[in-house]
């Protein structure tokens, strides 16, 4: 099968929650980087990175899942299970970490630029 070129750039729209650090914002790919077998962005003006995690979900998480070489689960949001070769913006659904507990929230976009 061809393989899919992934998106250069990704918007993330999520609402702000206090505390957290601002998802939303235009995301790069990574060149040559490939966590867990799958593509990466990064945050064009926060140390956050759209990865996906070691349980077949996408994430976008700060400084400690790149420390931990994305070889983690860890985030501020993440994505229903994703299907084989499937990119951020195919995702079924997000969940968004909010009062000590995910909950999914519809209102949470990511879209090719």
């Amino acid at each position: 099968s061809a393989e899919v070129q992934p998106p250069g750039v990704l918007k993330i729209s999520c609402p702000a929650t206090p505390g957290l650090p601002t998802i939303s914002g235009e995301y790069a790919l990574v060149s040559g980087v490939y966590p867990n077998g799958r593509p990466l962005w990064k945050h064009k003006q926060q140390e956050l990175w759209l990865y996906f995690g070691t349980n077949n979900r996408w994430f976008v998480g700060g400084p400690d899942s790149k420390e931990w070489k994305f070889k983690c689960e860890a985030g501020f949001i993440y994505s229903e299970p994703a299907t084989a070769g499937s990119t951020p913006d195919q995702a079924a659904g997000w969940a968004r970490f909010q009062g000590g507990l995910f909950v999914a929230d519809s209102s949470v976009t990511v879209s090719p630029c």
